[in-house]
């Protein structure tokens, strides 16, 4: 019999950072661990780094507890 308990996936939370004119944009967003770095899904901006991390176990995969600085040219 086939095991049916689902393990959740692992996924970064990103604090994204875009350079402006009149200071830096700051969101985040929760980023699954694929190849064994976080691939960005780019569909969900959020405010805090708590907000991210619910958004992603809502979605079936565990945020890590460390927060990666990530910068958009």
């Amino acid at each position: 019999m086939a095991d049916t308990q689902q393990v959740a996936q692992s996924a970064a939370v990103l604090r994204l950072r875009r350079p402006s004119p009149h200071g830096d944009v700051v969101w985040y967003e929760y980023a699954p661990i694929i190849d064994g770095g976080p691939q960005r899904l780019s569909h969900h901006m959020m405010a805090s780094p708590e907000s991210a991390a619910k958004l992603a176990r809502q979605h079936g995969y565990e945020p890590a507890e460390t927060i990666t600085d990530f910068e958009i040219p």
